[in-house]
């Protein structure tokens, strides 16, 4: 991931792994339109109009990444006054809003939510578009574009807040929320390309946890995924409630659990015996 500055942000689109190396120059274009959309959304919520533009900074061909750099729009009465609040900031604010569930906050950026959803729509749903997308700031903090954010923002457009049923449908059976969680399991690969991969965790029988987790922590869960050995893994756990398990957990820490544990050393430990009389215990 590519350094940027404070009044910068980083948008990389990676292409799906059956489409070989490139990506279409048309799903580019479309979803720069709408990331420039979403900042405008931002831009206005903010300042009450259109108070930057943005400039390209940088444009890489491989797995196409784009620097966009925001500058205040010059105007003849911007002399003197309070300078416009940052649409990054309020775009990646409106995004981690969506991903927490905190819909109240998500709508105050007015359409911003709305564009964030267009923008992730088509990743390896049914449309298929490219595979996964990433923006970042200057903080390093990575938004990942993929069908998890399309459907959390898609329910925030909607008012749908994740700690709330709708009163139009049957009351959820499972809990809706954030969580500091654990898990056990065997990692499955799914994309490990990024700054922000992805893998899942089986945790029984047709059941997985959908996992994310930061490209430093890549070659330990390279050698899970190679030994196959079994792993526990720690992090922030987001439930959708609409299973017991959660939407997508956050890893945060990785724990290859020992799978060659030798039980025998412990044979005889727990054979039943019989206590004996003690001298001075009374009939």
């Amino acid at each position: 991931m590519e350094k940027v500055a404070d009044n910068q942000l980083g948008f990389v689109l990676h292409p799906l792994q059956d489409d070989g190396p490139n990506l279409d120059a048309g799903v580019f274009s479309q979803k720069l339109s709408q990331l420039l959309h979403a900042l405008t959304a931002a831009d206005k919520a903010l300042n009450g109009d259109l108070t930057n533009r943005y400039e390209i900074a940088r444009l890489k061909s491989s797995s196409p990444t784009l620097i966009l750099s925001e500058r205040p729009i010059a105007r003849q009465m911007d002399f003197v006054g309070t300078p416009p609040r940052s649409a990054l900031a309020g775009f990646q604010n409106c995004a981690n809003a969506i991903v927490e569930g905190d819909v109240r906050t998500a709508q105050a950026y007015g359409q911003c939510a709305q564009r964030i959803a267009k923008l992730a729509a088509g990743a390896n749903g049914r449309t298929r578009k490219f595979a996964f997308g990433e923006i970042w700031g200057g903080s390093d903090k990575v938004i990942r574009i993929d069908s998890f954010l399309s459907q959390r923002a898609t329910e925030a457009v909607r008012g749908e807040a994740p700690y709330r049923a709708d009163a139009a449908v049957e009351p959820l059976k499972w809990f809706r929320g954030l969580v500091e969680g654990r898990f056990d399991g065997e990692l499955q690969e799914v994309d490990l390309r990024g700054a922000v991969p992805q893998c899942a965790l089986v945790v029984g029988p047709g059941h997985q946890i959908d996992c994310i987790f930061r490209d430093s922590d890549l070659p330990q869960i390279g050698t899970a995924l190679t030994s196959r050995a079994r792993v526990r893994l720690t992090g922030r756990a987001i439930y959708d409630g609409r299973s017991g398990l959660p939407a997508r957990l956050e890893i945060r820490e990785i724990e290859i659990v020992n799978a060659d544990v030798d039980f025998l050393k412990w044979r005889g430990s727990f054979e039943p015996f019989s206590p004996e009389e003690w001298e001075d215990d009374e009939p």
